[in-house]
């Protein structure tokens, strides 16, 4: 059983019930990670409750305690720490089901260029397609590409020791290189431009989830995608065998990701 509580959390980030409740100049960011901790434990409870019928294995997708790994630099990146106290309570509450319990720690997804516009390469006035986010243009990134590569991944970590993280990925690079391919394989110029968090708020209409992506990245840019107690596993690490379906090279090839002909920007 695998269980990922992403959607969980964007769900009830623009949930109006939830909006309702903020005072003026609040961020919705700690209410929905909340509730997010909350629908996360009921969801382990009712797991917990097969634990002695045919559950051999659960495997559960978290993220780097920011706040804690950053020492309090970076405090708002709401819905990475929220998965860690839902793990942190689960290892807490329930001692049986997390020895049968792993993690995956998934990348940058590399297909958030296609659903959010933050992520999108936008064409300027002088033709070129700018990418502008807050990650530093030359720091390693662990991306992975969900639609291939994540099944493999999960069962490659099912077959791992109990307790252990693997770190999801499918290759890593940095954000500057991975332009530069979308801009070959795509037949345009590109240029990068680093923002800064209020620049990001901005850009994301003001709800505060803007500060939240912008200090994951500067997070990962910093302290790596790898940061942790040192337990964490590579995809190496938990299999002698080939995991992935592609690197990123071959996927910036594949129309089914990178379509062109549908991306009206061009």
């Amino acid at each position: 059983m695998c269980i990922d509580t992403k959607n969980i959390y964007m769900k009830k980030y623009v949930d109006p019930k939830l909006h309702t409740q903020l005072q003026t100049g609040d961020h919705i960011g700690p209410l929905v990670a909340k509730r997010e901790v909350e629908q996360g434990g009921n969801l382990i409870s009712a797991v917990n409750d097969i634990i002695h019928t045919t559950l051999d294995r659960f495997i559960f997708s978290t993220l780097p305690n920011v706040t804690k790994e950053s020492n309090g630099k970076y405090k708002h990146a709401y819905h990475f720490d929220s998965k860690v106290t839902i793990v942190d309570n689960l290892k807490t509450l329930y001692p049986k089901l997390a020895a049968k319990t792993t993690y995956v720690s998934l990348g940058a997804y590399l297909e958030n260029w296609q659903t959010m516009d933050l992520f999108r390469p936008q064409k300027q006035d002088d033709g070129v397609f700018q990418l502008t986010l807050p990650a530093h243009p030359d720091k390693l990134f662990g991306y992975v590409w969900t639609t291939e590569d994540v099944g493999n991944l999960v069962q490659a970590v099912e077959k791992a020791p109990a307790g252990t993280v693997l770190l999801a990925y499918s290759e890593e690079m940095t954000p500057a290189d991975w332009l530069k391919m979308w801009g070959k394989y795509n037949g345009v110029e590109t240029r990068y431009v680093q923002s800064t968090p209020k620049e990001v708020e901005v850009q994301m209409g003001g709800m505060g989830f803007g500060i939240q992506i912008a200090e994951a990245c500067l997070f990962f840019g910093e302290f790596g995608f790898g940061s942790g107690d040192g337990g964490n596993k590579r995809p190496e690490d938990v299999s002698t065998q080939s995991l992935l379906q592609d690197t990123i090279l071959n996927a910036l090839m594949v129309k089914s990701l990178f379509f062109t002909d549908s991306y009206t920007a061009f």
